[in-house]
């Protein structure tokens, strides 16, 4: 089973980016969709502690058909595809954060959406952990009962030949084989162990498969770290952004200073140009009056 998946989630509808135009979500929308994932997670926990159970029911059978098996297999079933939705809300609310413009005071909707989304971190990460823990003890408490079950069938057995039977086909190593011909009374001992140790085994090969699944999981969740360099950036363009915007204004304001200028100089030439042919006007109405008194001869 795989703890990651490409089906559509709600937390890929939320993400309303600051980019191409777009707004992150309200505070309020998205404290919502942090609650939602903090109930998954406490579901989560509940459903670890019930696998815990439900393993010691199949370590006391040797039927790998049983119930308490089927039970088991499905829980665990159902738990990765919890695992993979929360870790896709968590994906989905921590792009949201980086997409939320950061006013720099404490209590910004930035600061408190990244906090919701370290805490759901933390908090998904201690259950995958939990998880994690109970399949490695599962994993060990079945090696355990194939060393007694080899040493069952196999008295003689030394501690590191019975530590070492569970990396071992033992159907195929003779060993009950053997034990299940000799007429004694521990004929029935041994078909027993021989039925408990496939099923062990079998255990076995789905916890290694699980193990690695987790383990990548818990790893894949030190990338969900809201990234303030983002945030950062974005700053960044913006001031580069209103530097531009100030150069060019300052540039606007020098060529409009020019042009004032400019008119201001043509006003004055043209209240010069005035002047003089107001004074021309006057000094030549002036002169031909005394002419025409006889003031002047031309």
């Amino acid at each position: 089973m795989s703890y990651q998946t490409n089906y559509p989630t709600e937390g890929h509808e939320m993400q309303t980016h600051s980019q191409g135009g777009h707004s992150a979500l309200e505070l309020s929308d998205f404290l919502a969709r942090v609650d939602n994932t903090r109930i998954e997670i406490r579901n989560l926990a509940a459903d670890i502690q019930h696998i815990s159970n439900l393993q010691q029911r199949t370590l006391s059978t040797t039927n790998p058909n049983s119930q308490a098996q089927h039970q088991l297999d499905q829980v665990l079933a159902l738990t990765q595809q919890k695992s993979a939705t929360i870790r896709e809300q968590i994906q989905s609310l921590k792009h949201d954060t980086e997409n939320t413009p950061d006013s720099g005071f404490g209590n910004s909707a930035f600061r408190r959406k990244k906090g919701q989304v370290e805490s759901l971190t933390a908090d998904f990460k201690r259950e995958v952990q939990n998880l994690l823990h109970e399949r490695q003890n599962y994993d060990s408490l079945c090696r355990d009962q194939i060393a007694r079950q080899y040493r069952i069938a196999n008295p003689s057995a030394t501690e590191e030949e019975a530590q070492s039977a569970a990396d071992r086909n033992l159907y195929e190593d003779g060993i009950f084989q053997a034990a299940l011909r000799t007429n004694n009374a521990k004929t029935g001992q041994a078909s027993a162990a021989l039925g408990a140790v496939r099923a062990r085994q079998n255990e076995m090969q789905k916890v290694e498969q699980s193990l690695a699944e987790l383990a990548q999981l818990f790893q894949d969740l030190d990338t969900l770290v809201v990234q303030d360099g983002v945030v950062i950036q974005r700053i960044e363009e913006q001031t580069r952004q209103a530097d531009e915007d100030l150069t060019k204004g300052i540039g606007e304001i020098t060529v409009a200073q020019r042009s004032v200028l400019r008119r201001r100089k043509m006003k004055w030439i043209c209240f010069g140009v005035v002047v003089a042919i107001v004074v021309l006007l006057g000094l030549g109405i002036g002169l031909w009056q005394a002419w025409l008194h006889g003031a002047i001869k031309f």
